[in-house]
Parts: structure tokens; sequence; C-alpha cells
């Protein structure tokens, strides 16, 4: 379509930034349906099964762009990317990214002779114009699914990490080990597999070796910072800041030594260390480390660590044995939502995509004061390869059990209710890495199924066993 036909039937001048995103700005709280009985094109049946069908739908029947796969960006006179990305609803009503951002295929045979400024991954990231709507997982409903809200993104204030990321993909790729990419080495800029993940070949090997079809995206814990600081950019500070860092190259090195630097030491010594206010809440802990590394605001998020997908969990230890009280817990579980999940963009798979464990001791009673315990050696934890294949199967036994409906008894047992609820899933017991159980306040606090099931909320924990094994590696370290 002409740009000249766009702005008489669209009202919008496409080749104008700021008529861009006033255009945008008018999508707010619209739904798709909204969206297809004002376009002024003719109507079309909408393929359901399509993925990108959302996208495809605001891009033609919003803005008026064509769906192609060209080189330039959507809006290409102003060099503006559009992209559409879902948001879940997580617990506590917690509005949050649903999956990555596909930014353009990766061409290997290309790729090793683009140089960064002139490359067609920075002709698409440039500038992008994010557009964010509620997701909903019953596909029946899909057309009612509403614009949330809009965000226009600049490269330039995250173009070192970006690009550095670029090259270590195209620096594998003229090495001849295309096949060997995998985006868990990448925190922002990853090469995910893309299309049918088919075999094709690359440049520069001498065995012939075929890589899978990948295109570069941009990270759901990055996409979900941008949509997070959206709707409140004040709860973040930047480490890399506190810490005088140009780089994130050396920001876990950084971090763990700033806080080892007081491990064996008390609460209250470190408090008083730093000025820190030791609180009533149970984040008081936290809130001591969060002052120890240089935050003006003890409930401040980390922005790198948003960034990253970076969670920080303190857990307390047994002072003798060095041993978890509990296994460590996740928020809890959507039934509905879990049961069509992908394991690549599952909430667990975020969650355990890296964890900063700051192990704190004290003494078994639980009434122990706060300021008497004791710092232990932090560390860093991601899933090797071989754990987070384990993991992965261990999360999908799970969710083939919730596809079928879980199984609830109830047991005689000395209480109000006369009863306790025992489900079908499997124990801690019966797994090595991760299990799910009860995350409630109560018994009357709970979730439903999509068979319409009533059953206490749950979520997924890391098992005791496992972690006491990273905490004992750590500790000899």
């Amino acid at each position: 379509m002409e740009n000249s036909d766009i702005k008489k039937l669209f009202n919008y001048d496409i080749t104008n930034e700021k008529s861009i995103i006033e255009r945008a700005r008018l999508l707010k709280g619209k739904s798709l349906n909204d969206i297809l009985v004002s376009s002024p094109l003719s109507k079309e049946i909408i393929n359901t099964a399509n993925k990108g069908r959302v996208g495809n739908l605001i891009e033609k029947h919003w803005f008026g762009i064509d769906n192609n796969n060209l080189s330039e960006p959507d809006f290409k006179e102003v060099g503006i990317e559009l992209k559409v990305s879902p948001i879940k609803e997580m617990k506590s009503n917690i509005l949050a990214v649903k999956e990555r951002t596909k930014i353009c295929r990766i061409n290997y045979q290309t790729l090793v002779n683009e140089e960064w400024s002139e490359s067609h991954a920075k002709s698409k990231l440039n500038k992008i114009l994010f557009i964010f709507y509620k997701h909903d997982f019953n596909k029946d409903n899909w057309e009612t699914q509403k614009i949330l809200n809009f965000r226009l993104w600049s490269l330039s204030s995250d173009e070192l990490i970006i690009s550095s990321e670029w090259f270590k993909t195209k620096d594998q790729v003229i090495s001849g080990f295309a096949h060997t990419l995998s985006e868990r080495n990448y925190q922002v800029l990853a090469p995910c597999t893309s299309g049918t993940g088919k075999n094709i070949p690359q440049p520069n090997t001498s065995n012939q070796a075929l890589a899978k079809e990948r295109s570069f995206a941009l990270k759901q814990p990055f996409i979900n910072f941008l949509w997070d600081t959206l709707n409140d950019s004040n709860k973040y500070e930047s480490i890399k800041d506190n810490l005088d860092l140009s780089t994130n190259e050396n920001l876990e090195l950084q971090v763990l030594s700033m806080i080892n630097n007081f491990s064996g030491k008390t609460i209250n010594d470190i408090a008083k260390l730093t000025n820190a206010p030791i609180l009533s809440s149970k984040n008081a802990v936290r809130s001591v480390i969060m002052k120890l590394l240089g935050f003006k605001n003890e409930s401040s998020k980390i922005k790198e660590f948003s960034q990253l997908g970076i969670q920080i969990k303190v857990i307390p230890i047994d002072t003798k044995n060095k041993t978890l009280f509990e296994s460590i817990s996740f928020p809890a579980i959507k039934f509905k939502d879990f049961a069509h999940e992908s394991w690549k963009d599952s909430t667990l798979s975020l969650d355990l995509n890296k964890i900063l464990f700051i192990p704190v001791s004290r003494d078994k009673l639980l009434n122990s004061d706060i300021k008497e315990r004791i710092l232990e050696k932090a560390f860093f934890w991601s899933p090797s390869i071989t754990q987070e294949k384990l993991i992965k199967m261990e999360w999908l036994a799970y969710q083939n059990i919730v596809k079928q409906g879980v199984k609830i008894d109830k047991k005689p047992q000395n209480s109000k209710k006369g009863y306790v609820e025992v489900t079908s899933l499997p124990k801690e017991s019966s797994t090595e890495i991760i299990h799910m159980r009860t995350h409630a306040k109560d018994s009357n606090d709970r979730d439903i199924d999509q068979f319409g099931t009533s059953i206490v909320k749950h979520s997924f924990w890391l098992n005791k066993k496992f972690v006491n094994k990273l905490i004992k590696n750590s500790l000899n370290s």
C-alpha cells in the first residue's frame, strides 16, 4: 500500500514519527475485534492457529502495513520497527511479558561479511515501537484480547551489550560453529531457534555440519523490563552505576566480591557498617544486602538483574550443618495457564534463568533474632545443560498430569474440616531437582484448573537436597 493511501485510509502519516506515536496511542484499550471492526480494509477470516496472528492483524488493520519479510524496518522512512508483545497475568494480578521478541532471521552466509553499523539486525533494532496486549490462553476468546500500552524504545540506551552479543554470534559463525549456538549463552540478544528449526548450511565449516535455523531475538527478561518500567521506572536503580562499571561484563564478580567481603559477619554488624535499617518484614536481610550494594532505597529493584533475568534468593540455612531449612519456592502457578505453556517460554524456565543465592545462617530456633544471623558465602547459579534437560523432563511430567486433570483425594484427618486433600502430583522424594506442591495462605486460598476443579494454590520448588549440594559446593570452593 502506498503512503498516500495509508494516510487517506488510516488518518496518520506513516513517514512522521510523531504521527505514528499518536496512532499507537489510540490503540490503548481497544480489543482485537475493535481493530477489525474499525479497519478500512476488507474483513478477513483470521487463522487463529497462526502464532503471529495478533501482530499481523495490528500491522495490517491498524497501521496499514502489509505483512512482509522485508529487511528494512516497518516504518522505513523513520527507521522504526513494529513489534507486538503478549502480556500474561501472573499471581496477585501482576502482569509480565509472556515471551521473547523475534527481531530478524539470521542468514549465516551473509552475517560473516556484515558490519554492525550496517547490519540487518541493527536496522531492525535502531528503534522499536512495542505494542503490548493482554494475552488469553483460550483461543476462543482471542478477539477480546485488549491493547494495554505501547512504548518506543531506542537501541542507543543498550547498544553496548546488544552489539557485543551480535559480534559474539558472528564470531561463532565465522569460526564454523553455527551448529553450536545456544540461546542460554546470551543475556539480551540471543540466536534463538526459529521457523521449523530445520538444519541449514553454514559457512566456514570443515565437516559440512548443518546448523539449526535461527533468528536474533530480544530475550523475555529484557522486554519485561521495558514493560515494567513503562508503568513505574522509579522502582529501579542501576547497580552498574552504583559500582561504577562501564559494562555488564564483570557485574557478577563485582556483586559477589562486595557481598562476600562481609561473609561471616552478623546482619547487625553489616547494618551498622552500611547504615542500613533492620526492618521487621520478611525482606529484612535482603534490604540490608541492597544497602551493602550501594542502593539508596532498600526496596528498589536492580535494573541490570531485571534486564538479564537474574533473581535474588536469600536462603536461611542451619548454622551447624549449613543446610536448608526447607525447599525454595517460586510464585504460585495458574493451573489453566500452566497446562498451555511451552517449556522455552514457561514461567519456571525464566525463574531458573540465573539465581543469586545469598545464604544466611541461623540457629534452628524459629524465633532467633535477625540481627544475630550470619551472612554466608553468596553464589550465582544457572542450570547446566544436563540439569536443564532434567528440569524440563520433570516439568513436563507435572504438566502432563495437569493436562489430564489432577486427582484429589480427601483423607480423614483430625482437623476443622475433618480431612486433608492429597493430590496425584509427584512428591519431592520422586524428583531430582524440582517438584510441585501447595503454596497458599491456607486451604481456602485456591485456584481452578481447566476442568473447573478447585485446588489449593501450588507452585514449583527447588528440591532441598539439590540446593544443599549447591551450597556445599559453594562453601568448599
